[in-house]
């Protein structure tokens, strides 16, 4: 009876093996690897469609490829990095004199491709095969799930992809601006930003390939600053107006729920006319604080307003923030 139970195990065991070994699709791991290139999405965008973006020519991208419906926990199956020219076609990196873009057995395949919208580096998974992102990248992806490799054309191993989509953007945007009110109790003559810090943004999140949104919700403070101190109209040998805004180069965050205020520290150098003494020049530094979150895909302006009592009074400096613009941020100089 021992026996005969411990052959039904067998057989048994051997059945599931076999079952688990046909839903599985295992790429075949002979011949000549497909080369693997990309026609990136060119169509137009929508105005709903504020996350999705156009990477724009020299931006470099990394694919990761895994086997067909595989956790994307586990290592990838293999992974490249490409270049996207003028005309949205992401070709092989070359490095030293090698190609170092994506190659695959023939096989169905998930493959992931991410960018910082950077043309000096590539985000790169760490030993957990997570992303980690910081503030300041320019963070996006695309997923093309269930792709077949095979060659494109008879007698090449080689094969383009066209994109679907664009790139999903997962990032946020931020603009500041900063200007002196028009009617002003003491005259401001000049007005120069030094810099502009802000604290309370996001810590580093995690991203895993294939999700549409960051892997933990939750979202970290930090007490650490990023400061920010290119400003145009800021040139101290030209004369400007200081009622017309001086506006700060696009500066990229992460998302934020804004549990706590948003800081900022700003740095301004103002010339203002004072009684007895005429023109007078002197820094002063301003820590306005507002309860802000950011969303992914959306640009956020900051626009400052100072009203200027002296120096020997308190003086005001309210915030606007022009919610939810539906001008798509420029990825021009973004990420860099």
């Amino acid at each position: 009876m021992k026996i005969k139970q411990l052959f039904i195990q067998l057989t048994l065991g051997m059945l599931l093996l076999l079952s688990a070994c046909q839903n599985e699709v295992i790429p075949e791991q002979t011949g000549d690897k497909i080369v693997l290139s990309f026609n990136l999405y060119r169509g137009e965008l929508t105005k709903a469609a504020n996350a999705t973006t156009l990477l724009p020519d020299g931006s470099k991208i990394r694919a990761y490829a895994y086997t067909k419906d595989a956790a994307t926990t586990n290592s990838p199956v293999g992974y490249g990095d490409y270049v996207v020219d003028a005309s949205g076609k992401a070709t092989a990196l070359e490095e030293n004199g090698t190609d170092k873009g994506l190659t695959l057995y023939r096989g169905n395949y998930d493959i992931y491709l991410v960018s910082y919208n950077n043309k000096d580096y590539v985000p790169e998974t760490a030993d957990d095969n997570l992303l980690h992102v910081s503030n300041g990248k320019d963070f996006m992806y695309s997923t093309l799930k269930g792709i077949t490799v095979q060659p494109t054309s008879g007698g090449k191993n080689m094969m383009s992809v066209d994109l679907p989509e664009p790139f999903t953007r997962l990032c946020s945007n931020i603009i500041l601006k900063v200007k002196a009110s028009s009617n002003q109790p003491v005259t401001v003559e000049r007005l120069w930003v030094n810099s502009v810090k802000i604290n309370k943004l996001s810590g580093d999140l995690p991203y895993q390939l294939g999700m549409t949104e960051w892997t933990v919700n939750e979202v970290l403070e930090y007490t650490g600053s990023e400061t920010f101190e290119t400003f145009t109209n800021n040139s101290k040998d030209i004369e400007v107006s200081p009622t017309i805004s001086r506006v700060s180069d696009p500066v990229v965050v992460l998302p934020l729920k804004g549990i706590a205020p948003l800081e900022f520290d700003l740095d301004l150098d103002i010339r203002f006319l004072k009684t007895g003494t005429g023109s007078v020049t002197k820094s002063f530094h301003y820590y306005p604080s507002v309860y802000k979150s950011f969303l992914p895909g959306m640009t956020y302006e900051f626009e400052f307003t100072l009203t200027f009592f002296g120096d020997l009074e308190p003086t005001d400096l309210s915030l606007a923030i022009l919610e939810y613009t539906t001008v798509k941020f420029s990825t021009d100089n973004v990420g860099k």
